[in-house]
């Protein structure tokens, strides 16, 4: 308030008053307090202060209510400390394959390496089930380059397998990553494409679990934390989508460029990560796979898909 106790245009009092009350003199809703604010005199510039992320925020407004910020239509993702950020969902046997087609997909960008090994989403305890790590390469015998990302799974006691292939991202960069189990075949996909895809267990390239049946491990599926270790993920994650069916090129394609079919029967979890600003992660599949966000914040620079390359006349 000013020194004559009128309030000032950025007071929270205005328009904050019992609404069932009479409007002050100038027609708004009642202030608090036993001046009231002139806004015909003074006009405010009312906009979205109270939250960055926001839809509409307007950093050059004066003044809030809290009924000015919007978040339906925001490009949003989750971003992830590193430390102790996750989100987790509770175990769900929609997510366990047994020996059957199946694809997990989802966007990331890197921030800087806190450690190793960075967990991206999957299940851990005893065993893993749906693992996917992007770490440094511990198997320079069968895969070239300093990092690899990695999906992982148990298929008995102690005997871990991997499909692996080498990745090594940019900081600061947004990539959709697709794992897949199509036709019996393992496959990743980075940015659409396929790449070089190999099936190690212990440290041995070998292809003899492409139709592997899949341990049925009981642990929450978790977004940015293997749990069993206490390792964590530092950067953001965007629409994670589990399908119990397999993808090809062209169905991935069309997942990046016009979006996954809510309709599908086998998408049995998809979070769009556009829940902002609550504390939930939502299933849009229908499956009512909901989940809890722990630490993780939401940020308003979620991926835009298109071309990336500014030599191609499709850039975007």
């Amino acid at each position: 308030a000013n020194g004559d106790f009128t309030l000032e245009s950025t007071s929270p009092c205005i328009d904050t008053g019992d609404p069932l009350s009479d409007l002050d003199p100038d027609d708004t809703r009642a202030d608090v307090g036993a001046l009231y604010y002139d806004q015909n005199q003074n006009p405010i510039a009312w906009g979205c202060l109270d939250n960055p992320i926001a839809f509409n925020y307007d950093s050059n407004a004066e003044n809030d209510n809290g009924t000015f910020c919007e978040y339906e239509g925001g490009n949003y993702a989750l971003e992830f400390d590193g430390i102790d950020d996750y989100a987790t969902i509770a175990d769900s046997d929609d997510w366990w394959f047994a020996g059957d087609d199946f694809a997990i997909q989802l966007w990331a960008k890197f921030d800087e390496y806190t450690s190793p090994y960075r967990p991206l989403v999957g299940q851990s305890a005893g065993g893993n089930r749906n693992l996917i790590n992007q770490r440094a390469n511990d198997f320079p015998d069968v895969i070239e380059g300093d990092n690899i990302i990695m999906y992982q799974f148990t298929q008995g006691y102690m005997n871990y397998r991997y499909v692996a292939t080498e990745f090594s991202p940019e900081f600061d960069q947004w990539y959709h990553l697709t794992i897949t189990r199509n036709n019996g075949t393992f496959q990743w996909f980075i940015n659409g494409e396929p790449v070089e895809t190999h099936l190690i267990t212990g440290s041995t390239e070998s292809d003899i679990f492409n139709e592997a049946v899949f341990d049925n491990i009981s642990a929450p599926f978790e977004f940015g934390r293997r749990a069993y270790y206490d390792l964590y993920f530092n950067g953001n994650l965007d629409e994670i989508a589990i399908f119990k069916h397999g993808l090809d090129s062209e169905d991935i394609l069309s997942n990046i460029l016009v979006g996954i079919d809510l309709e599908d029967d086998d998408l049995m979890g998809y979070w769009k990560l556009d829940d902002a600003p609550g504390g939930e992660v939502i299933d849009l599949s229908g499956n009512d796979n909901n989940g809890a966000i722990n630490g993780a914040a939401w940020t308003n620079d979620g991926p835009i898909p298109g071309c990336s390359d500014s030599a191609s006349s499709n850039y975007n």
